[in-house]
């Protein structure tokens, strides 16, 4: 998480940013939402619920722990390429 706060700290020094995210990486974003709300002017959720949900999912349901193993299985290599390649526009649509 430090590093998108730091990300942010550099693209957006003076304004509020826009995140926008979908499927289970919302997770990164609600925690940021809710423990740097000083930087956020608005979340963007598609198919996603807060950190404190999905936890609670996966701790009482043993379908969701199920259907959620693929998420373990993913390493960083894919989204370090993707942002190598396309930089900040694959996350930031705009500062607000």
């Amino acid at each position: 998480m430090s590093d998108i706060h730091q990300l942010i700290a550099k693209l957006s020094p003076n304004k509020k940013v826009i995140l926008v995210d979908r499927d289970w990486r919302v997770a990164l974003v609600w925690a940021i939402g809710q423990v740097h709300p000083d930087l956020i002017s608005k979340l963007i959720i598609i198919n996603g619920v807060p950190l404190n949900s999905f936890l609670k999912a996966l701790q009482n349901s043993p379908q969701q722990r199920e259907q959620s193993k693929y998420v373990g299985g993913l390493d960083g290599w894919l989204s370090t390429l993707m942002f190598a390649v396309w930089g900040s526009d694959l996350i930031w649509k705009g500062v607000a």
